[in-house]
């Protein structure tokens, strides 16, 4: 229970940060941030289930899309 309150919290809260953020801040800018701190969490549980082999794995492709 305490998970679903956390996770409508944080997906309530989103929209209204996302627009006060960028009223200074660029989309552009906005999007590789966010997508630069997504990898950066997921990179290390990506590698602890699995050592990355090739730089365009079929699971490195998977773990972008699902960012």
């Amino acid at each position: 229970m305490l998970y679903l309150v956390l996770a409508a919290l944080v997906w309530g809260s989103s929209f209204p940060v996302i627009q006060y953020t960028l009223r200074d801040v660029s989309p552009i800018l906005f999007l590789i941030l966010r997508f630069a701190v997504a990898f950066l969490i997921l990179l290390p549980r990506y590698r602890r289930v699995q050592r990355v082999r090739t730089l365009f794995g079929r699971d490195l492709v998977l773990i972008g899309f699902s960012t």
